[in-house]
């Protein structure tokens, strides 16, 4: 399961970010940099748009989001934001697709 990071201020850049190595936790979960880069102290700062997406694995989706949503909120900066409905219609599906199967029956895939 994956969640973007973005800056909510696409064109303002040099802001902190902070808790990268909370939700950088391999092999489970992974923080890729896409609008991140490093200022004259070394330290690194938001370069706008969308600023880092978070990746969690997990035999279950609801486990894999959850732990997604935990590494966003580790990650801090200025004007940061994420979505929180990325996986919701999987998830629906999940549950609606595990309720409509009986016991002994092959499952069949279903149009939403």
């Amino acid at each position: 399961m994956k969640r973007t990071h973005a800056s909510g201020r696409v064109h303002y850049s040099d802001f902190s970010v902070l808790g990268v190595e909370k939700a950088d936790v391999p092999p489970t979960q992974y923080v890729f940099h896409s609008g991140t880069a490093t200022n004259e102290a070394g330290d690194l700062v938001t370069n706008g748009g969308r600023v880092l997406i978070t990746v969690a694995l997990s035999n279950q989706l609801a486990s894999a989001v959850a732990k997604a949503t935990a590494a966003c909120r580790a990650i801090q900066f200025s004007g940061a934001q994420f979505r929180r409905d990325i996986a919701a219609k999987g998830i629906a599906r999940y549950v609606y697709s595990s309720r409509i199967r009986t016991p002994g029956s092959t499952p069949t895939r279903r149009s939403f």
